[in-house]
């Protein structure tokens, strides 16, 4: 009795960690070529289910997926939204750091300059290979610097120590970091805004988080968007995002400024000009209003140790 009650428990645990990954959006799939003793775990980015553009010039891009999402394996850069599925050995003969025989990274990227949004997909790991480059890659991120796109490519130099390459998308040549002052949508809002009640109200009234350039980071179902500007400005934005997709802003042609002052006015009553949000001092307990990203960078100003 005691040993059917341990591996109740056990299927238990293991149906319910399933379940778990696939609300991430982790798809883990076990492949196992018996004949030459491999086996396979796959990790897959969600499929897309549409890709819209709004705004004068395009800056705004609103991405639905099939499910709800909190994926680690999409990205998107000033041109392209990318995701990345991962193939990866785990049976005993697999390397920790190397690329080994069957695995691969596919790739597929979204052109965002063209009506269409043009879809082109590739296994990075042969490119890779053809390189020289035999490093295993965990991690692959959409990045922009100076007008040129890349994939920022994490990769182990031993079990405990990563390293990082890019891969030019446009030359399809691997290329040595050049900055860390690059473009990205990816990242929450900096621990900075925690003396704000700006995300918070944004979480609390309409149901999403906003985050570095992008809305709805979890891709929930935003509640009350009917009442705000945006609803008035870009109805089918506020839709979207009531249907679960995540808006981002293209980090080339909206910066964090206009972002936080866009939010600002978006996520404020019909009519009403910006959102009423406060600074509040932790050591004092007083409250300032903030009206805008200026006014925040001034009274961080005047409260440094909050920085």
């Amino acid at each position: 009795m005691k040993k059917l009650i341990k591996w109740l428990l056990i299927v238990i645990s293991v149906l319910a960690m399933t379940f778990l990954l696939l609300r991430l959006g982790f798809k883990i799939v076990y492949t196992i070529k018996p004949e030459l003793g491999y086996s396979f775990v796959e990790d897959k980015a969600p499929k897309v289910k549409s890709i819209q553009s709004f705004g004068a010039d395009r800056q705004y891009i609103s991405v639905g997926l099939e499910g709800n999402y909190m994926a680690g394996n999409i990205s998107m850069s000033q041109n392209y939204f990318v995701t990345a599925n991962y193939k990866k050995r785990v049976d005993a003969k697999a390397s920790e750091t190397k690329i080994d025989q069957g695995e691969s990274i596919i790739i597929t990227t979204y052109d965002l300059n063209n009506s269409d949004f043009t879809k082109k997909t590739f296994d990075l790991l042969p490119k890779l290979l053809n390189e020289g480059i035999n490093q295993q890659v965990f991690n692959v991120t959409a990045i922009t610097f100076e007008g040129k796109e890349y994939l920022e490519l994490r990769y182990y130099i031993t079990a405990l120590k990563d390293g990082i390459l890019w891969y030019n998308m446009e030359t399809e040549e691997v290329e040595y970091p050049k900055s860390r002052d690059y473009q990205t949508v990816l990242g929450l809002l900096g621990k900075e805004y925690d003396v704000l009640d700006f995300a918070s109200k944004i979480r609390t009234e309409y149901g999403m988080t906003i985050a570095n350039l992008s809305l709805n980071f979890s891709y929930e179902n935003a509640k009350n968007l009917e009442k705000t500007n945006l609803a008035i400005e870009l109805p089918k934005v506020a839709e979207n995002l009531s249907n679960g997709e995540k808006l981002f802003a293209r980090p080339g042609q909206v910066n964090i400024e206009e972002w936080f002052n866009t939010a600002l006015h978006w996520f404020a009553p019909k009519g009403q000009e910006i959102m009423e949000i406060y600074a509040k001092d932790v050591k004092t307990g007083e409250k300032t209003q903030i009206k805008s990203y200026a006014d925040f960078e001034e009274w961080k100003k005047q409260h440094p140790s909050h920085e």
